[in-house]
C-alpha cells in the first residue's frame, strides 16, 4: 500500500496550555477547589494499576480500587476537554490516561493534573499500546491509517510498523468483558433499574490484576463486578443533578438539594444527596415509590425536630429514610411555592410566594401568618434567638421574640434602604446581615445599621453565609468574603472559577460550600483566607 507521509503537527504551544491550564482568577491545587456534579452518565471507562478512570457527561472521575476511595474529579474548569470522547485507554507504563476524540488525542497525567492535546486530523477510531514495548508510544488508528505518538512527544507520524496482534493492548468492549464474566450479564437486570427507569452498560474495563471488572452506565454511574464473590455493586459518586439550589451542613458533610440541571440539561433527577466532606460517602434520597419527589427546585434545607425539611416549588417537603411528607397549599400553606425556612421555639417558619406560614407539631399544624409580608413573596428569612427577620421585594420586616407583632425597621429607625428588595439574609455572631442587589447591610449589637459599598465584583447578589469574622457573599459572577472589623473584601472565586451562578452557600470549619447552577463547589478556607 502506498503511504503518503503526513505529519500530524502539534499546532502550537497555545493548544496545550489551553487544555492544561485553568481559566479562572487563580491557580487551584487539586484539593483547594473541587467541583462535584452529576457524574452518573458514563461514556467511557479505562483502568490502570492506579485506578479506574470514567469519562462522564460532567467530567472525569477517578476511583482508586486499591484503597476504595475517590480522587477529586476533573472538570472543564480544571482543563478537562469538553469534546465527546470516542475511546479511552490507560497507559500501562505510567498510569496516565489517553482520550481519543473526534480530531485529537488528549493525554491526561494525574500526578500533574495536566492535559496535552495532540491534533489527529483524520479522527480517532482506536488507541493501542504494544504490550512488549509500551514505552515506545501510543498507536492511533485514524480513518486512513495507524499513526504513532512517541513517548513524550506532542506530534504523530505514520506508524512504519505495528506489533503483532497478540501484543495489542486496546480498550475492552462491553461484549469482551461480559464474555469473560457472564455472571455480570445475568446480574444487570437487578442493578440497572432505578426508580422505574432501566439503564444500560455503555463501556467496560478490567483492572490490570484481573480481579475486578468495571462497567460504565448511562445513568447509574460505575458498577464494580467482583469475580471472586460474583457481586455487581454500584459505586455512587456525585449529585443527582448538576443544579444545586439548597445546602445544609450536617455532621461531617453537607446535604444538597437539586435544581434543574444547566450543565448538559438533557437529564434531570430531583432529590437530595448527602456527601461527606471528603466525598467518600454518598447517600441519595429520591423520594418514595417509583416516581420519587415531585418538586423541581429545592431552595432551602433545615433540620427541625430531628427531621430534615426542604422548601421547594411543590411545597414543604420532609425527607429521610426513603419516606417523605409534603405540606403544600392544600395542607395550609399560603402557596405551594416555598422559598426559605427558619426555626424558632414557636416552630418552623416557611417563606412562600404569598407570605409566611408557621408549621408546628411536627407538621400537623400549619398557620398562615398573614400579617407577615402582607401576602407577598418571602424569599429570605433568618432567626436571631427567637426573633425572626423576614425579607422580600418590599423590604425587611422583624418579628420580635415571643410576639406576632410585625415591625418595619425602616419606619422605626428611618432607614429607607431597609425598604429595598431583600436578596438574602444571614447572621454572623450578633450581627444580622442583609443583601440588596449589589451591596450588603448589617446591624450590630448596638442596633445601628451599616451600609457597605456596591459589590460589583460578584454581580447581582444571590446568597449569603455568615462566619465568625465575616460573611461570604455569592452572586451571578462569583464569591467574596467580607471582614466586618477591617472592611476588607477577599476575592474567593470569579468567572471561570465556578460552573454557574451561585444559588446557595454554607460554611463549615474548613470549607466553604458553593451551590451553583452547574455543580457543587467545595473550596478550602485556608486556600483563600490567610
Amino acid at each position: 500500500m502506498r503511504r503518503t507521509v503526513v505529519w500530524y503537527a502539534f499546532l502550537g504551544a497555545a493548544l496545550t496550555q489551553a487544555a492544561a491550564g485553568q481559566t479562572g482568577t487563580r491557580l487551584w491545587r487539586p484539593d483547594e477547589r473541587v467541583v462535584l456534579r452529576y457524574f452518573d452518565d458514563v461514556r467511557q471507562v479505562a483502568a490502570t494499576n492506579a485506578g479506574v478512570f470514567a469519562v462522564t457527561a460532567g467530567g472525569l472521575t477517578v476511583y482508586d480500587a486499591r484503597f476504595n476511595n475517590w480522587l477529586p474529579p476533573v472538570t472543564e474548569l480544571d482543563g478537562f476537554p469538553t469534546d465527546r470522547a470516542t475511546v479511552v485507554l490507560g497507559d500501562p507504563a505510567d498510569e496516565s490516561l489517553w482520550i481519543g476524540m473526534r480530531d485529537a488525542v488528549v493525554h491526561y497525567m494525574p500526578v500533574l493534573r495536566q492535559f496535552d492535546r495532540i491534533p489527529i486530523l483524520d479522527g480517532v477510531r482506536q488507541l493501542m499500546f504494544d504490550e512488549a514495548d509500551p514505552y515506545r508510544g501510543l498507536y492511533v488508528l485514524t480513518s486512513r491509517e495507524w499513526v504513532l505518538i512517541p513517548r513524550g512527544g506532542l506530534l504523530a507520524s505514520p506508524a512504519l510498523d505495528l506489533p503483532p496482534a497478540e501484543r495489542h493492548v486496546v480498550s475492552a468492549t462491553v461484549g469482551d468483558v461480559l464474555a469473560r464474566y457472564p455472571a455480570a450479564d445475568a446480574l444487570r437486570a437487578q442493578v440497572l433499574v432505578d426508580h422505574a427507569r432501566r439503564y444500560r452498560y455503555t463501556s467496560a474495563t478490567i483492572d490490570p490484576m484481573n480481579r475486578m471488572a468495571f462497567f460504565g452506565t448511562d445513568g447509574r454511574g460505575i458498577l464494580r463486578f467482583d469475580a471472586a464473590v460474583g457481586r455487581l455493586d454500584p459505586l455512587p459518586f456525585g449529585l443527582l443533578s448538576s443544579g444545586v439550589g439548597a445546602l445544609e451542613l450536617g455532621d461531617g458533610g453537607v446535604w444538597v438539594g437539586t435544581t434543574p440541571d444547566t450543565h448538559g440539561g438533557y437529564r434531570f433527577r430531583t432529590g437530595f444527596t448527602w456527601i461527606t466532606e471528603d466525598f467518600q460517602q454518598t447517600r441519595r434520597e429520591r423520594g418514595p415509590g417509583m416516581n420519587g419527589f415531585r418538586f423541581g427546585h429545592a431552595r432551602d434545607i433545615m433540620m427541625w425536630e430531628g427531621q430534615r425539611w426542604a422548601a421547594t416549588d411543590a411545597g414543604l417537603v420532609r425527607f429521610g429514610g426513603g419516606s417523605a411528607q409534603v405540606i403544600d397549599r392544600n395542607s395550609g400553606l399560603p402557596s405551594s411555592d416555598a422559598y426559605v425556612l427558619a426555626v424558632t421555639t414557636a416552630g418552623l417558619w416557611v417563606g412562600t410566594a404569598r407570605g409566611v406560614a408557621l408549621v408546628q407539631d411536627g407538621g400537623e399544624a400549619v398557620e398562615w401568618i398573614a400579617a407577615i409580608g402582607a401576602g407577598g413573596v418571602i424569599n429570605a428569612m433568618v432567626s436571631q434567638g427567637d426573633s425572626l427577620w423576614v425579607g422580600g421585594p418590599s423590604g425587611l420586616l422583624l418579628l420580635p421574640a415571643g410576639t406576632f407583632e410585625v415591625i418595619v425597621p425602616a419606619n422605626e429607625w428611618v432607614q429607607p434602604f431597609l425598604l429595598e428588595s431583600v436578596m438574602a439574609l444571614t447572621t454572623s455572631g450578633a450581627r444580622v446581615v442583609m443583601a440588596l442587589a449589589e451591596r450588603i447591610i448589617w446591624r450590630g449589637e448596638d442596633g445601628q445599621w451599616k451600609l457597605e459599598r456596591p459589590l460589583s465584583e460578584v454581580g447581582l447578589i444571590t446568597a449569603l453565609a455568615g462566619d465568625s469574622a465575616g460573611v461570604w457573599i455569592g452572586g451571578q459572577a462569583g464569591v467574596q468574603f467580607f471582614r466586618f472589623e477591617t472592611g476588607d473584601h477577599v476575592a474567593v472565586a470569579g468567572p471561570g472559577d465556578l460552573p454557574g451562578v451561585v444559588r446557595a452557600l454554607a460554611v463549615s470549619q474548613g470549607f466553604v460550600w458553593i451551590g451553583t447552577d452547574g455543580g457543587l463547589v467545595r473550596i478550602r478556607k485556608d486556600a483563600i483566607l490567610p
